[in-house]
């Protein structure tokens, strides 16, 4: 990802990323930490009127840092907000979609239930349309080992065909 920090265009992994925010804030506090603690050593010598004018221009250099600093994080968190929102509404209209594609399948698979005359197929009758086990030796043999207790998975390996259509013979029995 490519992000826009201080006028440079840095190239970061997502990981780093995520991890930025935090080592800054690190960072942040280890800096006002330790010049804490120097204010407190220095404390016990009288500094000069000179020096004090000088911690009060670092100061305000600091504070100056910091606010650009809060910013720059602002912009982003906006950045990363926007991004996420993004790959959301994105991951709705998969969803979406992959919802219309199962009703679709459903609807096919309804359709597949019955005959050509519109009659429910119950795949007992003789006169149907080569759908019943009597007339598909495949169909049959797939019943068969199924009958010996054989999962569709084992069955696929042994007839060497893709387990999915040895689920849907099967589920197509049941039915």
């Amino acid at each position: 990802m490519n992000y826009l920090l201080g006028g440079l265009l840095i190239d970061l992994d997502p990981k780093v990323a995520d991890l930025l925010l935090p080592a800054g804030l690190l960072l942040i506090t280890m800096a006002l930490m330790a010049a804490l603690y120097r204010n407190r050593r220095r404390s016990g010598n009288q500094p000069t009127a000179r020096e004090q004018l000088e911690r009060l221009h670092q100061k305000k250099g600091m504070r100056r840092d910091l606010e650009s600093l809060m910013v720059e994080i602002e912009q982003f968190a906006k950045r990363f907000s926007a991004q996420i929102d993004a790959k959301t509404i994105h991951l709705e209209k998969l969803i979406r979609d992959a919802e219309s594609r199962i009703a679709q399948l459903n609807a096919l698979l309804a359709d597949t239930r019955h005959t050509p005359n519109g009659t429910k197929f119950t795949g007992s009758s003789s006169t149907d349309t080569g759908m019943t086990k009597a007339k598909d030796p495949f169909v049959s043999r797939i019943h068969e080992l199924a009958d010996e207790g054989l999962s569709p998975v084992d069955i696929a390996r042994k007839l060497d065909e893709h387990p999915g259509k040895i689920e849907l013979i099967l589920a197509l029995r049941e039915a």
